[in-house]
C-alpha cells in the first residue's frame, strides 16, 4: 500500500507537487491520470525516494522507502525505460539488476519469458525499439516478484497487441492481491485499465474516485437536432431543464438550423438525432 500525506515539492519558484494526500490500495488497478506536467512523475519520484519532499511524506507499506530492506522486493518500477546501458544485451542488464538486488539468476529468464523478449536476450538493448524498450523496463520492474508495482505511462511505444499484453497484465497482477500504480496522460487508456482513479492538475489533486464515478461527473451527453422551429424548440428542451447551443447552418433552408442540446440524466427526445457521447476534456 502506496500513502502520500501533504506531499508537497518545490524547485526554486516553480510547485511541482501542491499538498497531495491519496492512498493506493492493493487489489486493483490504480490509474495516476492527469495532463503532461501535471506533477505525476514528480510525485512518482518522491514515492521511490528519488527525489525528497519539500514538505509532507509518503510511506510504502508503512515505511519510508529508503527504509526498506529490501526495496526490489517490495516495490517494482517503471519510470524510465532508456534508463539502461545500450552496450548490454536484455539479459545481462536484467542479470546485473538481480545480483545487486541478491535475486536468483533464474528470474532473468522468467521475466523475459513473460515479456516476450526471450528470442532477442542476448541482443544489445541499444538496437531495441521503443515499444521492445517498454517490455525490457517492464521486466525490470517485475524482476524481485514485488507486491507493488509502479508503472508511468507503460504503453508508450507499444503496438495495438502490446497494449493488450500490458492491460492483461496488469489485471492479472491486480487480481494477484499486488497493489498496481499506473500514470497516464489519456483518459481512454484508463478507462480501459484501471479501476481507481487519482487525477492531478498542476500538481493538486482534482479527484479520488472510481473511474465510473469521475465518468459520471464530468461528461454529458448531447443530442444533434436539425429543424426548421428553433425557438420552439429551444423553449421545450429548456424547460426540460436542458441547455441548447446553436451550431448554426450556411447551407439550411431560411429558418432553420442545427441545434446541440444538452439533456439532464432521465430527458429523451422524439426528434431524430444523432447521439453523442462527449468524453471528459482537460478544459
Amino acid at each position: 500500500m502506496i500513502e502520500a500525506r501533504g506531499l508537497t515539492k518545490r524547485y526554486g519558484d516553480t510547485l511541482a507537487v501542491d499538498h497531495l494526500s491519496f492512498s493506493v490500495e492493493p487489489g486493483r488497478i490504480t490509474g495516476f491520470l492527469g495532463p503532461n506536467g501535471a506533477g505525476k512523475t514528480t510525485t512518482m519520484r518522491l514515492i521511490l525516494g528519488l527525489d525528497r519532499p519539500t514538505d509532507g511524506m509518503v510511506t510504502v507499506n508503512g515505511k519510508a522507502f529508503a527504509q526498506l530492506a529490501r526495496p526490489m522486493r517490495e516495490v517494482g518500477a517503471l519510470l524510465d525505460a532508456k534508463a539502461v546501458h545500450g552496450g548490454r544485451s536484455a539479459y545481462n542488464h536484467l542479470l546485473c539488476l538481480a545480483q545487486a538486488n541478491n535475486l536468483p539468476r533464474r528470474r532473468v529468464d522468467e521475466v523475459l519469458e513473460l515479456v516476450g523478449l526471450s528470442a532477442v536476450a542476448k541482443k544489445r538493448s541499444k538496437g531495441f525499439s521503443l515499444g521492445m524498450g517498454q517490455r525490457l523496463g517492464i521486466a525490470g520492474a517485475l524482476l524481485g516478484d514485488p507486491a507493488i508495482l509502479m508503472f508511468d505511462e507503460p504503453v508508450n511505444g507499444l503496438d495495438p497487441e502490446g497494449i493488450l499484453w500490458i492491460r492483461n497484465l496488469m489485471k492479472a497482477l491486480a487480481a494477484e492481491g499486488r497493489t498496481v500504480f499506473v500514470s497516464s496522460h489519456l483518459m481512454s487508456e484508463m478507462e480501459n485499465t484501471a479501476e481507481h482513479l487519482i487525477v492531478i492538475g498542476r500538481g493538486r489533486l482534482i479527484a479520488d474516485c472510481t473511474v465510473p464515478e469521475f465518468i459520471a461527473a464530468n461528461s454529458s451527453q448531447t443530442v444533434r437536432v436539425r429543424t426548421p422551429e428553433q425557438d420552439a424548440l429551444a423553449k421545450v428542451v429548456a424547460a426540460a431543464g436542458g441547455s441548447v447551443h446553436d451550431e448554426g447552418a450556411a447551407s439550411a433552408p431560411t429558418g432553420s438550423g442545427t441545434l446541440r442540446s444538452r439533456m439532464p440524466c432521465g430527458c429523451t427526445s422524439s426528434h431524430p438525432a444523432r447521439h453523442r457521447w462527449k468524453r471528459p476534456s482537460w478544459n
